[in-house]
């Protein structure tokens, strides 16, 4: 469950979007393979919502990316090309949980340098995400390998895998104002993030 108090019903609408929103996203391969950095915005744009409301609760998503060039740039330190959060509140009680992702286009799978680094940054919180001309593919990092055949799509890796919590690691967020990579109220310093994908989840008294 993606949280102690989130509603099944409220969770299976989040988990519906990001799949059915998968689906369309993976159609932008058509128009920009030709960059990663332009599929990975591609992609989580489609993802993207407004604030959604469903009965007393309501939720959104958002995205960014950590800045992959030039001096300073995050994913030098990190290893990851952006972070997703999911955020949830209930009676002004605050909780984030995240996962940062490494994303390659097919032909560019040997990322192991990167993986090592976000393996040291979120051991318990990190995924590999592949896109290819067949579709978007995603894998926990620890599991993967240059040579092996990843098969979950990405819609249902981050509605079954990460969203239900089997992989991401909670009292972990971004300072959209500072630019700081915060774990458990500590800061992973050099931040500068461009993307994030966010998805908050609030309850109404």
């Amino acid at each position: 469950m993606i949280s102690k108090g989130v509603p099944r019903l409220v969770v299976q609408d989040i988990q519906n979007h990001l799949i059915q929103t998968s689906r369309i996203g993976e159609e932008g391969w058509a128009h920009a393979n030709q960059d990663e950095d332009t599929l990975t915005g591609d992609y989580f744009g489609r993802l993207r919502t407004g604030l959604i409301r469903n009965g007393n609760w309501k939720w959104r998503i958002k995205y960014n990316k950590f800045r992959g060039r030039g001096h300073g740039a995050y994913e030098k330190t990190v290893g990851a090309d952006g972070i997703i959060t999911v955020e949830i509140e209930k009676n002004g009680i605050r909780e984030t949980k995240s996962i940062i992702f490494q994303a390659k286009k097919e032909n560019n799978r040997h990322i192991m340098d990167q993986l090592e680094k976000m393996q040291r940054t979120l051991p318990q919180g990190n995924m590999i995400l592949i896109f290819t001309e067949r579709g978007y593919f995603a894998v926990t990092g620890s599991d993967y390998s240059n040579d092996m055949n990843i098969e979950q799509r990405a819609g249902q890796y981050l509605a079954m895998v990460f969203l239900e919590c089997i992989n991401g690691q909670w009292g972990v967020d971004y300072d959209a104002v500072k630019n700081e990579l915060r774990i458990v109220g500590k800061k992973i310093p050099h931040a500068n993030i461009r993307h994030k994908l966010e998805i908050s989840i609030a309850q109404e008294n």
